[in-house]
């Protein structure tokens, strides 16, 4: 069994529960849904082999799914016509994340499932679980190892319930890295990759929560605002004997 550390502060806890008092219960049920999708999805993850399997990622560092509050319901005064959330995390699959998402030319993921295609992960969960209570749309591509320079690691799902309720802008961010740089899975396998001169892919790679931290700050350097709604961490990850 895995060791595994969840839940928040009882600090913490008094910030998420005012920031669901200032969005209301109608759509605190629905961001508690959503925290209840990415909870499953991090214990099947915590379960699996994965980690094992891509462990020199997370060497001296850890697994970890958050989710935070963000936006005007954090930073501004009076009702805000959506609600804003972000998940992040650095989880990695051994299979890599460029080969689980829906082929171009594929509009739903019904028929990338029909087809046997692979699907992002944590994207096929969040569509999968709340598909009957939402409309699940993703904006942009999800970012992987190849267009780090494009997603800037991050993507925008929109979900907009079906009960009437506001709808909600999920920030999707992951830790992400150029194939070829120096911290690279597989160094020395260099990629044709046309990117923006001014993107620094170190900015989008973390080992830990504590370093997504300290690179999620404004252009002032100080942190963005937040309120964080769930943690989830491991550090129980043991190297293969090959990986030493």
């Amino acid at each position: 069994m895995r060791s595994v550390t969840k839940g928040l502060s009882l600090d913490e806890k008094v910030v998420a529960e005012r920031f669901y008092g200032r969005i209301g219960e109608p759509d605190a049920v629905n961001v508690r849904n959503i925290i209840g999708v990415v909870d499953a999805h991090a214990d099947d993850y915590f379960s699996s082999r994965e980690l094992e399997d891509v462990a020199y990622i997370f060497r001296d560092g850890e697994a970890f799914f958050v989710i935070y509050g963000i936006g005007g319901n954090v930073t501004k005064e009076g009702e805000r016509p959506d609600v804003d959330v972000m998940v992040v995390t650095n989880m990695r699959y051994d299979a890599g994340f460029s080969s689980y998402d829906y082929p171009i030319g594929e509009t739903s993921l019904e028929e990338a499932f029909r087809r046997g295609n692979f699907v992002e992960p944590l994207w096929s969960s969040l569509y999968l679980n709340l598909a009957s209570k939402m409309i699940v749309e993703r904006e942009g591509s999800l970012p992987d190892n190849y267009n780090l320079g494009v997603t800037q690691g991050k993507c925008l799902i929109r979900l907009t319930p079906k009960n009437g309720t506001r709808k909600i802008d999920l920030v999707y961010v992951k830790s992400m890295k150029f194939h070829g740089d120096a911290d690279s899975d597989e160094p020395g396998q260099v990629e044709n990759i046309t990117t923006t001169p001014s993107i620094d892919p170190k900015k989008y790679f973390f080992r830990s929560h504590a370093e997504f931290l300290t690179k999620d700050v404004g252009e002032d350097g100080a942190s963005l605002p937040k309120v964080l709604l769930y943690y989830a961490r491991t550090d129980d990850i043991k190297q293969l004997r090959w990986q030493w």
